[in-house]
């Protein structure tokens, strides 16, 4: 438990770093027109923001909203624009789409993020599960691409029922039709263009190449795949281990704290938002671990199959500080408890879960990880065995 305390205070304290995600070169543009380089605290925005931060040569940060700041850019990365006009409010979700294929128009104010840029211009907005399409042509006014889905009405069963589809209104093929004409985009291939980013970016791109435009600028970040590493990490565990028997207090025993070993091989998928502080893991480890109390010897190797999730925290002077929060399936190898007159009990494990703080830097990392004591059963239930402890863990990255 005081391990457990010192690394939740550990963990705590690293939260209120500040550097955690720094500022990058960039501009605003306020409600003038006027142009200011700036700094900009680029998050990597998976939805787009309603507000931001900058700063201006050494001042203090400020936040940029959309009543003040009709565009902003990070120097080779995002570019937002405030957009003022209708925006269908339709729910996308299929429990909650509703009778009719008429948009439901709201006027709105938003950021919505450059996608291409050119003769014909893409724009994107996101809002959890909420995504809308916009675009203009020759700097004309700006417009949503109209893709809704909504429930049709069927026929009348004999028990009197009235059954249900669901329909698409596809207006943004017809929209696009109309407004981007272009000998190399046929008909047929706009009939066939889905509403989402990859089938858009494309269509777009290519009008652009079409007009004879100089070029056709891409910026959608949120396309970006996620990364995958690959790290070994060996270790030292400090594990502790209690055995107690309701029936028989005789046969308890107390093993102490050991020091052994582990081997992992962890496998992290860095997500593509938020300048990758966020990642999903999985890490297969082995280890072992013996004792003895008395004439009564203990040993215990595992398979380990660690899943969670790690969240970065970036410095200024380079290097991150993370926290990660794994669940662990326990599967013990040949494991058992030996007492001197040759019986024994076979140990069983089960599910757990562990804490971590670290530090990485170029391909090297140091962690300190807590697990809590927890259960491991044998075949007799009146056997009651806790075990766990903190580790010191060591990685090197493989790629």
């Amino acid at each position: 438990m005081k391990h457990g305390l010192t690394l939740l205070m550990v963990m705590a304290a690293s939260l209120t770093l500040q550097a955690q995600i720094v500022f990058e070169p960039g501009y605003i543009i306020n409600n003038d027109g006027q142009r200011t380089e700036c700094q900009i605290r680029n998050v990597d925005w998976k939805s787009s923001p309603k507000t931001f931060e900058y700063k201006v040569g050494d001042g203090e940060a400020i936040q940029g909203s959309l009543e003040t700041i009709s565009e902003f850019g990070v120097v080779n990365g995002a570019t937002f624009r405030r957009f003022k006009g209708q925006v269908d409010q339709s729910s996308d979700l299929v429990e909650r789409i509703t009778v009719g294929r008429e948009p439901e128009w709201s006027n709105e104010t938003l950021f919505i993020r450059v996608i291409v840029e050119g003769k014909a211009t893409l724009y994107f907005y996101k809002e959890d599960v909420f995504e809308r399409f916009f675009y203009s042509v020759n700097q004309s006014e700006v417009k949503q691409l109209v893709y809704k889905r909504y429930l049709t009405k069927g026929q009348v069963t004999v028990a009197g029922l009235e059954t249900t589809g669901i329909g698409e209104n596809e207006m943004y093929k017809q929209q696009l039709l109309n407004d981007l004409p272009c000998a190399d985009i046929s008909k047929k291939s706009i009939e066939g263009l889905s509403y989402k980013i990859s089938d858009l970016t494309k269509l777009f791109s290519k009008y652009n190449t079409c007009q004879g435009a100089t070029a056709s600028t891409v910026k959608e970040e949120g396309a970006k795949k996620g990364v995958t590493q690959i790290t070994i990490r060996p270790g030292l565990t400090l594990y502790s281990m209690k055995t107690t028997n309701s029936s028989n207090s005789a046969l308890d025993r107390d093993f102490g704290t050991n020091v052994s070993y582990r081997i992992g091989l962890e496998l992290e998928n860095i997500l593509p938002w938020n300048k990758g502080t966020w990642s999903l893991l999985f890490e297969p480890v082995y280890g072992s671990y013996s004792a003895s109390s008395g004439t009564t010897n203990v040993k215990y190797n595992s398979l380990d199959f660690n899943a969670g999730f790690r969240r970065y925290f970036f410095l200024n002077g380079g290097g991150k500080l993370y926290l990660n929060a794994v669940v662990i399936y326990g599967f013990p190898i040949s494991s058992a408890i030996r007492y001197s007159a040759g019986s024994g009990l076979t140990m069983k494990s089960g599910v757990n879960f562990a804490f971590a703080a670290g530090y990485t830097a170029n391909k090297f990392t140091v962690e300190a990880r807590y697990r809590p004591a927890h259960n491991v059963t044998t075949e007799y239930a009146f056997y009651f065995t806790k075990f766990g402890g903190p580790e010191i863990i060591f990685g090197y990255r493989l790629n």
